[in-house]
């Protein structure tokens, strides 16, 4: 069960990934230079050439999500949202909190942010039965990259 969740984040994160990188309406800049960088873009979005062509590995092993300010967002608002707490957290919760932090993140537009609500709609959910499962889950950002994304 937990295999098939981490295969399903896995792959819904790539696929809106790729949407995001190569949306028309977009001129890319909200997403992270992170990504830019994968894709061998500068911030004005021209190609690199002076490095020779780009490779991209779509594995996790080419970058750590433990540095880019925008996911330790959500390590941090849900390791927060657990902490010296009794009861059970709530996937309507999780979902306020993630959704939340998403629409008031600054370098989104709101349609990429709505995009990123889109795409992580039944992340929520999912990461409240992975918790349940493993606490040690929300210990480091690393365990929380592993539970979502698979190990780097």
């Amino acid at each position: 069960m937990k295999t098939a969740i981490i295969i399903t984040v896995a792959g819904m994160s790539l696929a809106a990934i790729a949407y995001l990188l190569h949306r028309p309406d977009l001129d890319g800049g909200a997403m992270s230079h992170t990504f830019m960088a994968l894709q061998g873009q500068s911030a004005d979005n021209s190609a690199d050439t002076s490095s020779g062509p780009v490779t991209v590995s779509m594995a996790q092993s080419d970058f750590d999500l433990c540095r880019d300010d925008f996911y330790i967002g959500f390590y941090e608002l849900t390791s927060a949202l657990y902490a010296n707490r009794e009861e059970a957290v709530t996937v309507a919760e999780l979902e306020n909190n993630m959704f939340s932090y998403i629409r008031s993140y600054p370098t989104l537009s709101e349609a990429e942010a709505e995009a990123w609500v889109e795409h992580i709609d039944l992340i929520p959910g999912q990461l409240v039965d992975i918790i349940a499962e493993d606490p040690a889950v929300i210990e480091s950002c690393a365990n929380y990259s592993v539970a979502l994304v698979g190990p780097p």
